[in-house]
């Protein structure tokens, strides 16, 4: 009887310390995938940035050309010889 005790107190201590193994193996898989997701966010947020960053640039770029366009035009019409207004006929 003592024998068959003792037994089952070896089988519980091993069944508690599996259980115990299993449940620190879940929690570190958890952190584990909780890390990628976050690993993931920041990645996602960084493309996001850099995206935004290059479109920023390209419509600046798009309004200087513009802005480059409509000086040249200007000084353009600047530099043509001014037309005289013709004297009315006597």
């Amino acid at each position: 009887m003592a024998r068959e005790s003792e037994e089952a107190r070896i089988n519980r201590s091993i069944l508690m310390s599996e259980l115990k193994a299993n449940e620190v193996a879940e929690l570190a898989r958890r952190q584990e995938d909780a890390k990628r997701l976050t690993e993931r966010a920041r990645i996602s947020r960084e493309r996001d940035v850099r995206g935004a960053e290059v479109e920023a640039k390209r419509a600046l770029d798009i309004a200087n050309q513009e802005s480059a366009i409509l000086i040249a035009k200007k000084s353009e019409e600047e530099s043509r010889p001014r037309r005289m207004p013709t004297p009315p006929a006597r």
